[in-house]
């Protein structure tokens, strides 16, 4: 009873925030190369006021893209994950799923964003998925240590999505044997409304 009315209250807090259902980051990448900045491009990151926003020349006409987060070529990790991941970790932590994925083109800095550099052991090399493993279990043993009678289960999985193949990356296959793609059971689950899925190698 005493858990059940503590998440209760934890979810009646978090209804009734202004925490928005989807919220939409842009990362701009450091140029390299010969690469240019589009001319006349605008980049407003919210902190000086106003919504973040990119403004966009095209073909003599100006686009604005409004966003929810914006995150400079000098951002860290760090920012990014501050700004746009630790509040679906905390959300998480209240019962209500969540769903963080990178988008953008081939170079476009997606794998850095979130799983970091392979080449450097530097805390601010980290990518999302590892910081956020990280807060995940920092604020799980601070709630344990406020709330004992609350228990809480973390399950893990690693799957690899290319040329719209599902594999599974933590079952043991031999590299000379092609690995076969996961089979997919699809079903609803209860939890807020939410679709689950079951993967099992074939």
């Amino acid at each position: 009873a005493k858990l059940g009315k503590f998440i209760s209250q934890r979810r009646n807090l978090v209804e009734g925030s202004v925490m928005p259902k989807i919220s939409v980051g842009v990362r701009l990448r450091p140029l390299d190369g010969n690469a240019e900045r589009i001319p006349g491009l605008v980049v407003n990151t919210g902190k000086g006021g106003g919504k973040p926003a990119l403004s966009v020349p095209v073909g003599g006409t100006t686009n604005e893209f409004i966003v929810d987060h914006l995150f400079h070529e000098q951002s860290s990790q760090g920012d990014v994950f501050h700004g746009c991941v630790e509040p679906i970790v905390d959300s998480a932590l209240e019962g209500f799923n969540g769903c963080v994925f990178a988008y953008g083109q081939t170079g476009s800095g997606k794998t850095h964003t979130i799983a970091g550099s392979t080449s450097s052991m530097r805390p601010e090399a980290r990518g999302q998925t590892s910081l956020t493993a990280a807060a995940l279990f920092r604020k799980i043993r601070e709630q344990c240590s406020l709330k004992p009678e609350v228990d809480f289960s973390v399950r893990v999985s690693a799957l690899e999505i290319y040329n719209e193949t599902l594999l599974d990356l933590l079952v043991d296959f031999d590299p000379g044997v092609e690995r076969n793609a996961s089979t997919i059971d699809r079903r609803d689950n209860n939890t807020h409304g939410a679709p689950s899925i079951a993967f099992g190698s074939s």
